[in-house]
């Protein structure tokens, strides 16, 4: 991670939004080719509730580096803020797809699954991940969620 892109993270952590994408703004101004550039202002929106305009964003940095699953990843999250559950889980899958073993991926895709409905596709999902982190509280606490909510 670069020291612009730290700084900007850091900003979100702290609750600076306004900064953080005032930084990420030009950032992409002096870096209009670089997906990381659009990714950092993309978080920065999303953080900030600006949930489309950070879809754009994040769309533009997939265009230019298709194979960083961190941006399908995020945009499953934006979609996910945004109550668009399907297109979520679809990018949630084409995150998965370039790492199959990220655990966190496969969790959001899990919780997609559970906020459209699809519970038993959740538990499919989530029990699967319980039996590859079984001391995983998040995974416990997910999957005990959906399983409460399936009833």
């Amino acid at each position: 991670m670069s020291n612009i892109e730290q700084q900007i993270v850091d900003l979100i952590n702290q609750g600076q939004q306004p900064e953080a994408i005032k930084i990420s703004n030009t950032y992409v101004e002096q870096q209009p080719d670089s997906s990381d550039a659009y990714y950092c202002r993309g978080q920065a929106k999303i953080s900030w509730g600006h949930t489309s305009e950070a879809i754009d964003d994040l769309k533009k940095a997939i265009s230019i580096n298709p194979s960083n699953a961190n941006y399908y990843n995020m945009l499953g999250m934006a979609y996910t803020e945004k109550g668009e559950y399907e297109d979520a889980i679809q990018e949630f899958n084409r995150a998965i797809h370039i790492e199959k073993d990220n655990l966190s991926y496969r969790a959001n895709l899990s919780k997609a699954n559970a906020l459209l409905g699809n519970i038993e596709s959740a538990l499919i999902q989530l029990e699967e991940l319980y039996r590859l982190e079984p001391n995983n509280e998040q995974i416990k606490n997910e999957l005990v969620a959906v399983y409460i909510c399936s009833y």
